[in-house]
């Protein structure tokens, strides 16, 4: 066989070949990608400085198998190549390019109507004096990822803020607040939900826990007869407040232990 008919012979490497036509949809594609991150980015990161400017505090959320630093350690742990090259790209760019806003604590509401920026948003605190208005519950109900929301009381000198605070914090809000389908836990003080409001917190699909005080709640010790646990409620308490805004007397509710097997009802 001659050398000619060798090289004839020889199968031919396949290339995979892309017309000009895919190629430039491939880098339409890469183009639209890129300038949906960059946009939801710099959406992130203005809500973040919207926030902090304001007095609260943001945490961001932890990628999947990332490795925390412990600072008692005795060794520092062992991160990847990966691992090293996205802390430093997160410290150079900024860690709103690569981590979602998990958690958030407001200091007042300006930012409310620019939470729905932050989709892995799954925890919220309000601080008291954050002047609330009925349209902010709606904005929060909408909230995709949230599963947890506190709204705690702020002491003045020893005085309650009860006002502007407990007049928003009503039935009409916490039915908002119901209406969210992955809402786990609930806790709000110094407000003047009544019974009724309280029976539909208790009643939503994903609802866990609920910490409650109320001015209109009436008899705490009466309050869980005409209630209507959710499938996942699992703890629920209220306390009802004078008018100095002091806790008069409280109540629990928690599920009845399931009887042992055998035992009659």
């Amino acid at each position: 066989m001659t050398t000619d008919s060798r090289m004839l012979s020889k199968p031919r490497r396949w290339w995979p070949r892309v017309t000009l036509r895919v190629l430039l949809a491939l880098i339409t594609l890469l183009a639209i990608g890129l300038g949906w991150w960059t946009h939801r980015t710099r959406e992130q990161r203005r809500v973040v400085e919207l926030i902090l400017a304001a007095g609260g505090d943001v945490t961001y959320a932890l990628r999947d198998n990332e490795v925390v630093e412990d600072p008692f350690g005795s060794t520092p742990p062992q991160r990847s190549w990966l691992e090293r090259a996205l802390g430093w790209l997160a410290a150079t760019l900024g860690q709103d390019y690569f981590r979602d806003v998990s958690q958030v604590l407001l200091a007042d509401s300006a930012a409310i109507d620019d939470l729905d920026c932050l989709p892995g948003l799954e925890f919220i605190g309000i601080a008291q004096n954050a002047q609330l208005q009925q349209r902010d519950f709606q904005t929060i109900a909408n909230l995709p990822a949230l599963k947890r929301l506190l709204l705690f009381r702020n002491w003045d000198k020893g005085q309650p803020q009860n006002d502007a605070h407990s007049r928003v914090l009503d039935d009409a809000a916490v039915e908002w607040l119901a209406r969210n389908p992955h809402l786990e836990v609930v806790i709000i003080s110094g407000s003047r939900v009544t019974r009724a409001g309280l029976r539909k917190l208790a009643a939503a699909p994903a609802m866990r826990y609920i910490e409650l005080s109320s001015y209109e709640i009436g008899d705490p010790k009466a309050c869980f007869s005409d209630m209507i646990p959710g499938p996942s409620l699992s703890h629920v308490r209220v306390s009802r407040l004078g008018a100095d805004g002091k806790s008069l007397d409280s109540n629990r509710w928690s599920p009845r232990p399931a009887p042992p097997v055998g035992a009659s009802p």
